[in-house]
């Protein structure tokens, strides 16, 4: 698939995620702060969970669980704002299409 072909209508990009092994096609808007795209693949992994993962929002000990996205050639785990406070997007964290991602997952404590 050439890099136009992964580049769909309303700017959207075409990029790689990968969890538990996993890996799916999904589509993003690269402008969409970093909170708003991971809400986006969660709820839609959480409806279609065999076509893409499960990721709960709460573990089995009652902890709160955040996904994070990162790079997988760089091992860079994008945080949702930068040092500054400022939303980071897909592109703001340099990804383009066809870029292979991963979800990262922290329990938080609380």
């Amino acid at each position: 698939m050439s890099k136009e072909d992964e580049r769909i209508e309303d700017d959207r990009i075409k990029v790689y995620i990968t969890y538990q092994e996993k890996t799916v096609l999904f589509s993003a808007n690269p402008k969409n702060s970093l909170r708003v795209t991971m809400d986006n693949v969660q709820k839609l992994a959480n409806t279609y969970p065999d076509k893409y993962w499960l990721l709960p929002e709460i573990d089995n000990n009652g902890q709160r669980i955040t996904y994070f996205l990162g790079k997988i050639d760089s091992k860079a785990i994008f945080q949702y704002s930068d040092s500054d406070g400022c939303q980071q997007s897909l592109e703001k964290c340099g990804v383009k299409v066809g870029d292979k991602l991963n979800i990262i997952r922290k329990v938080v404590a609380g």
